[in-house]
């Protein structure tokens, strides 16, 4: 067994907790072929291993890592805690996040310029297929937007 940080296990447990919510197995430090998994989820068709890599790791390295997964048909998604070396555009072949810790909230997935959203909720969409890479966002010239505004109880 290795020895892991505070956060690492924090991750690892947020991972396995979603999995069990969506009522989908996953298994803790996984081996496969070659490859060691920090969780791996089976996911029926779509098996993911997901990677906590909180010490530097080149960008190459990741890549060599990522093979392996691709070569057995595994999604390996990756969160790291600093910016990956010469890694200077989201690519869709490697699927990897920055997790971001804070004494008063949740674990946060730093989704760059966009947003950041708690663990919980990215892993819940991501386990289920509903986080798409898109290089672009393209939308309707026009689209219909609903407001709605609620005054709550006013008095006269």
């Amino acid at each position: 067994m290795y020895r892991c940080s505070i956060k690492h296990n924090r991750i690892q447990q947020e991972i396995v907790s979603t999995c069990n919510e969506l009522g989908i197995s996953a298994t803790q430090e996984y081996s496969g072929q070659d490859w060691r998994a920090d969780v791996y989820v089976p996911n029926g068709n779509k098996p993911i291993a997901f990677e906590i890599q909180l010490s530097p790791q080149s960008l190459k390295k990741t890549l060599e890592r990522q093979a392996k997964y691709t070569r057995d048909s595994v999604i390996g998604c990756w969160f790291f805690e600093n910016p990956v070396s010469k890694l200077n555009e989201e690519r869709p072949d490697l699927p990897l996040f920055y997790v971001e810790e804070s004494t008063d909230s949740p674990l946060q997935v730093n989704l760059g310029d966009r947003r950041k959203i708690d663990l919980h909720t990215f892993l819940q969409n991501f386990i289920t297929n509903n986080i798409l890479f898109k290089s672009v966002a393209i939308t309707k010239s026009k689209q219909l937007v609903t407001t709605r505004w609620n005054a709550g109880n006013v008095t006269r």
